[in-house]
């Protein structure tokens, strides 16, 4: 095998890592869509309370994206990593 095609099938791999794991991630913010209603409907809330629930959940996301994205870049993977777990 050459190197161009060592370099390709690892690129290959990490496209298919990516999408992945996008996949992964956008299936499970899009599931707490008919979660959340059912999950209120047993604990008594309204409509209201149940837009409040989701719309609390969309802005967090919104607001938290560009501090923790610098901080991701700016400890380069390895720590934050870790943290997460």
């Amino acid at each position: 095998m050459t190197q161009a095609q060592d370099q390709y099938s690892g690129y290959k791999a990490l496209l298919a890592a990516t999408c992945g794991i996008a996949f992964a991630s956008y299936f499970a913010t899009s599931l707490r869509l008919p979660v959340v209603p059912l999950f209120a409907v047993t604990l008594g809330a309204t409509t209201s309370e149940v837009g409040f629930i989701n719309s609390s959940f969309l802005l967090m996301c919104g607001l938290l994206a560009l501090p923790l994205g610098l901080l991701g870049d700016r400890w380069a993977g390895s720590e934050l990593s870790v943290s997460a777990w």
